[in-house]
């Protein structure tokens, strides 16, 4: 009996071995596969596209909706210190070796840094796909094919820059997926972003992650002047939101103060 269950042991160990050298060769081979496919497309494409996995460049696009979307900023907010934390612990957890410290140069297509370490799972992707379930919860259904077409295209341009293999893409957009449910589930009631002054701090804090932007090292050159432009649009589109906050602010001040100096008729 006891032969009998190490022998089982033994053959399931040797099947999950098993196993896990075929997802590892699969992943390499198609990793090349896609890589190379990829790199037929130009090297500016992939760049930009990899950018909008930035968490910093999602942001930046927040200043041109805030009057209608500010709650959806309060909860992208939360949002993205759940994604950090998950998608940062589990890049530490596994420690993976990205392509670049497995593959020889001139094996495959490399776009931007060489990155080593911490493959599992996709940032880039895991932000994307989060980002597209936030937008979407807000946004009509006719939108909902190009947020998530942005999104998968957000998570192959990794591929594409050489950067994550295929099984980090797939765990970074289920968690990028989870961690979007997530977050609307326990946000769905908040008012906080109501607040004049909860506005005035989200503002600021767009304000400054525009000015950031011009010194953000996102390792892709071919797109830097880009990343300057959506950082200067951004900027002016942060100062007028603050602009137009405290106008409102003002005007509604005014309002108030000429209502209660009305009689009040019984």
């Amino acid at each position: 009996m006891h032969a009998q269950e190490f022998d089982k042991k033994k053959v399931w160990f040797l099947l999950q071995t098993a196993g896990m050298i075929a997802l590892f060769k699969l992943d390499h081979w198609l990793f090349l596969t896609l890589n190379g496919l990829f790199s037929k497309l130009p090297d500016t494409l992939w760049s930009f596209l990899t950018i909008l996995g930035d968490g910093a460049i999602i942001f930046a696009v927040f200043p041109f909706v805030f009057r209608r979307h500010h709650k959806l900023l309060l909860q992208g907010l939360f949002l993205t210190v759940i994604a950090l934390i998950t998608i940062q612990g589990l890049k530490g957890l596994f420690d993976f070796p990205r392509p670049p410290g497995v593959l020889n140069p001139e094996d495959f297509h490399l776009i931007g840094e060489a990155n080593k370490q911490h493959s599992f799972p996709s940032g880039h992707s895991a932000t994307a796909v989060a980002a597209a379930v936030l937008w979407c919860s807000a946004l009509a259904e006719k939108w909902h094919k190009w947020l998530l077409g942005v999104a998968a295209l957000v998570c192959l341009s990794r591929i594409a820059v050489g950067v994550h293999w295929p099984t980090d893409i797939l765990a970074g957009a289920a968690s990028g997926i989870v961690i979007g449910w997530f977050a609307l589930a326990v946000s769905k009631n908040w008012s906080l972003s109501d607040n004049f002054y909860c506005k005035l701090v989200m503002l600021i804090m767009l304000l400054v992650n525009a000015a950031l932007l011009f010194n953000f090292n996102h390792g892709y050159l071919l797109v830097a002047n880009i990343t300057y432009l959506i950082a200067a649009l951004s900027l002016l589109a942060s100062v007028f939101q603050l602009i137009a906050l405290f106008a409102e602010r003002f005007q509604w001040q005014r309002v108030q103060r000429v209502t209660n100096n009305v009689p009040f008729i019984s």
